[in-house]
């Protein structure tokens, strides 16, 4: 079995960080929209607070992806470039 090649290691990486930010920006609005549900059936109101939730989630939602890839941008200028690979595995 091969080495695998250290671009690929970083393709994935990148690829599961940015995953989890679409999921976590996705299950915050979901919250939103679940709990804002809750508030209306416990005052029999119509869909209103369900939009608030929404929308509250998702202004918080993208403020923190923002921020996250804000973190990200910064982390990879700070990193080292890889080594260039070499197929002998030396």
């Amino acid at each position: 079995m091969k080495p695998k090649q250290p671009q690929d290691r970083k393709t994935w990486g990148s690829v599961a960080r940015y995953t989890h930010i679409g999921i976590t920006y996705a299950i915050a609005v979901l919250v939103g929209y679940f709990v804002g549900s809750l508030i209306d059936k416990w005052l029999h109101a119509t869909p209103v607070f369900s939009l608030i939730g929404v929308f509250i989630m998702m202004g918080g939602g993208i403020y923190w992806m923002y921020l996250k890839l804000k973190a990200l941008e910064n982390e990879e200028e700070q990193k080292p470039p890889l080594p260039p690979y070499d197929s002998r595995g030396e």
